[in-house]
């Protein structure tokens, strides 16, 4: 997909070096890789392909310390998560770990927010686009059928690596 063969690394834009940075650290097979924010400045073809790569090495047994402060990116390739603030460390577990012990997911649809419903810990809200996060997502639904809370789009997923960590850090609002 990329050739650089002919071009001088000077010549490459910030996108196109960071490939070449990271195709350099795999090369030769390492035990282990050290990469440091890998998709600043890419687009979504190129973090994408990249993040493929990353999972291929990872899953031929090289052992990738990734930092980043892309939590999506994180999500997306990391088996364990260490959250580093002020020179301690935080937290340290698998995504799933971390988002259960948040234990809540997300649930988002368009309309009215209802503050107060049984089963529903947080609201916020940006426009007609309200989140509620929920321990029990039945439970939360159903109190928004039977408070007769108008809504459309309705999406429930499990809270996002993000979101889990705001909450448990309460580094949120």
């Amino acid at each position: 997909m990329y050739n650089f063969l002919d071009r001088q690394a000077g010549g490459l834009s910030g996108g196109q070096r960071r490939i070449l940075s990271a195709a350099l650290a795999f090369l030769g097979n390492p035990e282990l890789v050290f990469l440091d924010e890998p998709t600043t400045g890419l687009d979504a073809v190129a973090r994408k392909s990249l993040w493929d790569a990353i999972r291929m090495y990872r899953d031929r047994g090289t052992t990738i310390i990734l930092t980043t402060h892309y939590l999506e990116e994180a999500e997306a390739l990391a088996s364990q998560v260490s959250v580093i603030h002020g020179g301690r460390r935080l937290i340290q577990d698998s995504v799933h770990g971390i988002r259960s012990r948040f234990g809540q997911c997300r649930i988002s649809y368009t309309g009215e927010p209802r503050h107060g419903l049984a089963g529903i810990a947080r609201i916020e809200c940006n426009g007609d686009e309200v989140v509620a996060f929920a321990h029990d997502a039945d439970a939360a639904v159903q109190a928004l059928v039977t408070e007769g809370v108008r809504f459309s789009g309705l999406q429930i997923r499990p809270a996002s690596l993000e979101e889990s960590l705001t909450a448990i850090t309460g580094n949120g609002k």
